[in-house]
């Protein structure tokens, strides 16, 4: 299961669509333009530390199954952290849910 976190105002506009679309973009730091995911639930050992997700954009997540067209990302977090380098679809039939991240199942 994949999983993408976000703030309030960036869930309310993916989750009223049908199809999800994750946007890409220009991540803060030394991480390259895109869109990221993590097999990381929010319970996970130093969850923030190792994903470097900002508290604020932890409010909410999106899941769904597979990873086609996905990449890891380069050295030891490639194992919990993918991405892709354009806007990433999600069809209704490969969403798990959406809503406030501690009420994931």
């Amino acid at each position: 299961m994949m999983l993408h976190y976000t703030d309030d105002a960036v869930f309310k506009a993916i989750g009223s669509q049908v199809d999800w679309m994750f946007k890409a973009s220009q991540p803060p730091a030394d991480r390259p333009f895109g869109v990221y995911f993590t097999t990381l639930r929010p319970d996970a050992h130093r969850f923030s530390a190792r994903t470097r997700i900002p508290k604020l954009k932890q409010a909410f997540v999106f899941s769904f199954d597979g990873q086609t067209g996905l990449r890891p990302i380069e050295g030891d977090k490639g194992a919990y952290i993918f991405w892709s380098r354009v806007d990433y679809e999600v069809s209704k039939p490969r969403q798990r849910y959406h809503g406030p991240s501690e009420q994931l199942p």
